[in-house]
């Protein structure tokens, strides 16, 4: 019996001390340690939310197709396609030029307002007319990748924002859209507004202005996924690179930049911050950190990982990175 009794012990001891291991090793799993930052977490995509705006597109699309606009409202058209060609041309346009084709835009809007009164109408057939043009828009791009170079209505449509769109890696060479379709439409809607309404670009006015809230908005599911979409794919700059001295922080800077313009827009939308219509539930005080941690800014992490887990207080990874940030910020 005793010898029983031991035999089954020496078999039991290793199970035990495998038990005790894994215990341990758990134990230290969930105990808050410092952990760097590794993948700041980042909004989703989510491009089947597109899908009702660009039926949307297509319905303005077939309505203009069987019944043309007021004169007034092509004549918007028809300046949104001199001011594209001029920019597309290989030949440099002057500042007289450019200024006779800015005020060529301003006077038909003036001449549109005149007619309809109110800034809601106005806006409602401006809608039309870019939804009717965001379509045109995509049905060129097909075309021009038939054909494997851009064709004239594609160019009077897009004019600069397709060096642009090569550039950045969204489109080929042709025109072939390398991104998804309701990308495009969404950055071209922004394109439009910019043209249309005169707007600076990001690096020299508010984000509420250049990314069209204070003229006609984007629907917010094109804004929100077409920010997602940049954050996820930065366009890196050469001074992000000087900034950041490194491929990594360039990224970082950037994405923190475009991640500021997400939290703005999402205060312009929604000031009371009840729904958060660009944001949604993603955790935006936790990237922040994490970018501003990557970037060796530590007091600041500590901060935003402090503020989210006021928010989060059983989010392990905040609670491990918080801890890495304020070892660091210590300098040790």
């Amino acid at each position: 019996m005793r010898v029983g009794k031991l035999s089954d012990l020496r078999a039991l001891v290793p199970l035990s001390v495998a038990g005790v291991a894994l215990g341990v090793t758990s134990a230290f799993v969930v105990l808050p340690h410092p952990v760097d930052p590794t993948d700041p977490p980042l909004p989703p995509v989510e491009l089947s939310s597109l899908d009702r705006v660009a039926a949307a597109d297509r319905a303005a699309f077939a309505r203009a197709s069987q019944e043309p606009f007021p004169a007034d409202v092509r004549a918007v058209g028809s300046a949104f396609v001199s001011w594209n060609l001029a920019a597309s041309s290989s030949v440099p346009v002057s500042a007289e030029e450019r200024e006779g084709l800015s005020n060529e835009l301003r006077a038909t809007l003036g001449v549109l307002r005149a007619r309809l009164g109110s800034d809601r109408a106005v806006y409602a057939a401006l809608g039309d007319l870019r939804a009717y043009q965001a379509e045109s828009f995509v049905r060129e791009l097909r075309r021009s990748a038939t054909f494997g170079e851009h064709t004239m209505p594609l160019t009077s449509l897009a004019g600069a924002l397709l060096g642009v769109l090569e550039r950045n890696g969204w489109i080929a060479a042709s025109g072939r859209p390398l991104v998804p379709e309701n990308l495009l439409r969404a950055r071209f809607k922004l394109h439009w507004d910019a043209v249309v309404f005169g707007l600076e670009d990001c690096d020299s006015a508010p984000a509420s202005v250049c990314y069209g809230q204070t003229t006609l908005p984007l629907d917010p599911a094109e804004l929100r996924v077409l920010m997602a979409f940049m954050l996820a794919h930065p366009v890196v700059r050469q001074a992000d690179y000087e900034e950041a001295g490194s491929w990594e922080g360039a990224l970082d800077r950037r994405r923190l930049v475009l991640l500021d313009r997400l939290i703005t827009l999402d205060r312009v939308l929604d000031p009371v911050g009840n729904s958060h219509p660009l944001l949604g539930e993603f955790p935006f005080l936790l990237s922040r950190g994490a970018m501003m941690f990557r970037l060796g800014q530590y007091d600041a992490a500590t901060d935003l990982f402090r503020l989210h887990l006021g928010k989060q207080p059983k989010d392990a990874i905040a609670r491990n990175w918080y801890l890495a940030s304020v070892k660091r910020a210590k300098g040790e």
